[in-house]
C-alpha cells in the first residue's frame, strides 16, 4: 500500500487517483484489473476506513488524461 491523492467523482461513480507510469501499481493494473482502496479518516486516530473493491483503468498517459488530472490537482 501507499498513500496517494484521490477524487471521488459520485455522478461516474469513480475514484481518480494519480501515479507515474512505472509505478509497481499500474504494472500491476495492467496484469489483473482487479484491485482494492482503502481510505482512512486523517482525522482521527481510530481505525476509521472505507476499503472498496473493484477493476481499474489506466488512463493514460497522454490526451486522456489530462480533464482526469487537472480535476483531481483542483481538489
Amino acid at each position: 500500500m501507499s498513500p496517494l491523492w484521490f477524487l471521488w467523482v459520485p455522478e461516474e461513480n469513480v475514484f481518480l487517483i494519480s501515479t507515474f507510469d512505472g509505478a509497481a501499481k499500474v504494472k500491476t493494473l495492467r496484469r489483473d484489473p482487479l484491485m482494492s482502496l482503502l481510505i482512512d479518516d486523517p482525522l482521527n486516530n481510530l481505525g476509521v476506513y472505507v476499503l472498496v473493491y473493484g477493476k481499474g483503468e489506466i488512463i493514460g498517459p497522454g490526451e486522456d488524461a489530462v480533464a482526469p488530472s487537472l480535476a483531481l490537482i483542483k481538489k
